[in-house]
């Protein structure tokens, strides 16, 4: 919530940056959001992006073993992920079951990295909206029910320390008649970005628009700032190496 309505900000509008009270703001003004931090680039851990393929565990009672399962899986859904795995460097051995897809835990699997962690998540219940070679967004959804129910704390904590991080992502949950579903929609650039570099081994990604409409108009407020005595050069070249996003009121 804003309490001040008379601090300014700097706004893109119709291609053009300035600076207006925030109580100025009108629909469609993107609002210029800095994170004091260089753009996120880590290399995705692969125990971490297993966390999130295997999300789901259960414990077999008869061999006395736990497993990771995939619920609603086809055979067919599990050969397209077994090769989605193979092609990003993970092989791990998928079985179709009675049960549904299982394979077994990886050794010390667990959520440390939760960017690669989100991105496990999206290969196994992902929908990863390209169009003609732009990636827009990328959608995860899926029900937790029973014993599962006891995972929602974990995702919210994924979602939540990733947004007070500067990651801007939503979650919506909705009850079922067992459980609830959750899903989590990425459309923030920086981690579309981030996921980019290990995704293109699946699926040909020729841009991220979103990214470069941010670069652009980072520039666009650098130039604007350089023409204005409202910071000085210590200021902007600290923003020149920090992240920038634009904000839309719609």
């Amino acid at each position: 919530m804003v309490e001040d309505y008379d601090k300014t900000v700097f706004v893109r509008h119709k291609k053009v940056v300035k600076e207006i009270l925030w109580k100025e703001l009108g629909a469609n003004m993107q609002v210029f959001w800095v994170a004091d931090r260089p753009e996120a680039d880590v290399v995705l851990d692969p125990n971490s992006i297993l966390s999130g393929v295997g999300f789901l565990e259960a414990f077999d009672e008869e061999i006395d073993k736990e497993y990771c399962f995939l619920p609603k899986y086809s055979e067919e859904r599990m050969q397209i992920l077994q090769k989605n795995l193979s092609d990003i460097g993970l092989v791990i051995d998928l079985e179709y079951t009675e049960k549904g897809v299982v394979f077994s835990k990886v050794k010390e699997q667990l959520e440390t990295q939760r960017v690669a962690f989100l991105f496990g998540l999206s290969l196994t219940y992902g929908k990863w909206e390209i169009k003609e070679g732009d990636l827009k967004s990328v959608k995860i959804q899926f029900g937790l029910f029973g014993q599962y129910l006891q995972k929602r704390e974990v995702l919210d904590m994924c979602v939540e320390t990733l947004q007070k991080g500067g990651v801007f992502l939503t979650k919506d949950v909705q009850e079922s008649t067992d459980g609830f579903v959750y899903q989590i929609v990425v459309g923030d650039y920086e981690l579309l970005h981030l996921w980019t570099n290990a995704y293109q081994r699946i699926e040909n990604i020729e841009k991220i628009s979103k990214y470069e409409y941010a670069l652009e108009a980072k520039i666009k407020l650098l130039e604007y700032l350089r023409h204005s005595d409202l910071v000085n050069d210590k200021k902007l070249d600290d923003l020149e190496h920090a992240t920038v996003k634009l904000l839309t009121k719609m």
